[in-house]
């Protein structure tokens, strides 16, 4: 936002008591994930060249982010279809252990159940949404998750699901999305 403040870049505001500005991400990370490539949206007002944008951006963003692309979007894509993300997690100490790995790719399901704000519990089964999980190298993981409306599962879910892992052990991995 500050960088979009900055940059003199005209971004609309809701209207109400308190606007905020129309900026939206695809897929908003949680945090303690990195990612090397992210869609966000912006509503901006006049005439603003998406070209005019990128360079505007850079100059103003922290090192390590990089506005590589812009182009014009007449509203954010409602997401519907089913798609994925690829995550590659490093533990920082120790390894993955390849019996629970194996384990897991030979179970039938692995239920994940969710209590939600208003209660109500949502299952969800790990091999349905799992696409993809192999070890790159023994400390190393990569996995492919299916993302769709209502549900998605994220890195630390499987991490601690497959491998036992407790919740002081996955925050010291580092996770990256593709």
């Amino acid at each position: 936002m500050r960088a979009i403040s900055r940059a003199g870049i005209p971004i609309k505001f809701s209207e109400g008591f308190h606007p905020k500005p129309k900026i939206s991400f695809e897929d908003p990370l949680p945090v303690g994930l990195e990612s090397l490539n992210e869609n966000f949206y912006l509503s901006l007002r006049g005439d603003v060249k998406p070209q005019s944008i990128i360079g505007r951006l850079n100059k103003h963003l922290p090192k390590g982010l990089k506005v590589l692309n812009s182009r014009f979007a007449l509203r954010k894509p409602v997401s519907e279809a089913v798609s994925s993300a690829t995550y590659f997690v490093t533990k920082k100490d120790g390894f993955f252990n390849e019996k629970d790995l194996t384990c897991f790719k030979n179970k039938k399901e692995l239920i994940v159940a969710r209590t939600g704000p208003k209660g109500k519990t949502k299952k969800i089964d790990l091999k349905e949404m799992v696409l993809k999980i192999e070890l790159a190298d023994p400390n190393r993981l990569k996995m492919t998750l299916k993302r769709e409306p209502g549900r998605t599962v994220r890195p630390f879910e499987v991490m601690e699901k497959i491998f036992c892992m407790p919740v002081e052990e996955i925050k010291q991995a580092a996770i990256v999305k593709l």
